[in-house]
């Protein structure tokens, strides 16, 4: 076990791997910091974020914030589209969609409209601010979770 972080070698490749509670308490993501790539797991989805503990919300912000600083080039998450996966993976806006959209979900939860915006409004607005035009969250989005905790009563989590 480890706490933060863990330094392994594997042959000539080094690996980071970094306990973060986003999308769980117990995440952990894989960085290989001579490629700047980051093996999202779970932690960053397209074209939605799958919400296990909705209690964890803010913190799952605060960390994906946290990580917006990490020296990434490429991302490439456990579900994605494959195309983008197969051409090497996505860029930072995969994770600077994600707070914007937790906290979008977050603050109109109880609006009756709510579950009508969407990664690509989302990440269209992001890359505006960023100048950059790449990105592959195109799909509409929708809050999942296990069960059904008051932030998301009466909502469809299909």
């Amino acid at each position: 076990m480890f706490d933060d972080r863990l330094e392994l070698r594997v042959g000539e490749i080094a690996l980071e791997l970094r306990r973060i509670n986003i999308h769980s308490i117990d995440g952990c993501v894989v960085y290989l910091p001579r490629d700047k790539l980051l093996l999202a797991v779970d932690t960053l989805e397209d074209p939605l974020t799958y919400i296990i503990e909705p209690e964890n919300l803010a913190e799952h912000v605060r960390q994906l914030r946290e990580m917006q600083g990490w020296d990434i080039a490429r991302i490439l998450p456990d579900r994605g589209n494959p195309n983008t996966i197969r051409k090497g993976g996505y860029d930072k806006t995969l994770i600077d969609a994600t707070p914007d959209y937790v906290t979008k979900m977050l603050t109109r939860a109880h609006d009756a409209d709510y579950l009508e915006g969407s990664w690509s409004t989302i990440s269209a607005t992001r890359r505006r601010r960023a100048g950059s035009t790449s990105s592959s969250l195109t799909r509409g989005a929708r809050a999942k979770s296990q069960g059904r905790p008051r932030l998301l009563e009466g909502q469809d989590t299909a």
